[in-house]
């Protein structure tokens, strides 16, 4: 990853609301080849239809959305296909992953750099959930500025 990409990519993670770096990084996408430029503005587009999916508008942009990561999610999920699964994408990047508390843990700071993560859900982690709870990373990543960012445990 250059220090362009770090830079926009970093924007994306800090504003995971905002649209605007995600088009930013969309436009550096484009430059680059990357049809995960067109990807990312495919689920923008999308995500202002919100609920209302029965336009044929929505349709259209949904089945190029599925076609776009068809072809290229490996590439997209390689970043933490060894620490995460489940990955769900929403505007173009990964936003909720399920993953081992223990993993997490251990590469926090690699998932938050890579993706605008808002929700994880921890397997194995009732052994871990009283120290998770009182660690300092729990209240940088889940406390304001992102306070839509949530965590479940599950055993």
């Amino acid at each position: 990853m250059d220090e362009e990409e770090q830079r926009l990519l970093a924007a994306v993670c800090a504003t995971p609301d905002d649209d605007a770096p995600r088009l930013a990084y969309a436009a550096w996408c484009d430059r680059r080849g990357d049809p995960r430029g067109e990807f990312i503005r495919v689920q923008v587009e999308l995500a202002k239809f919100g609920r209302n999916t029965d336009s044929n508008e929505w349709q259209s942009l949904d089945r190029k959305s599925w076609r776009l990561l068809d072809v290229s999610k490996n590439a997209w999920l390689a970043p933490i296909v060894d620490i995460a699964s489940d990955p769900e994408f929403h505007r173009g990047f990964i936003t909720q992953v399920t993953m081992r508390a223990q993993e997490f843990l251990e590469k926090y700071k690699l998932l938050y750099s890579t993706a605008p993560i808002q929700h994880i859900t921890l397997k194995q982690g009732v052994v871990l959930r009283q120290r998770f709870l009182n660690l300092p990373l729990y209240l940088k990543y889940f406390s304001p500025p992102f306070p839509k960012r949530t965590l479940a445990i599950k055993t």
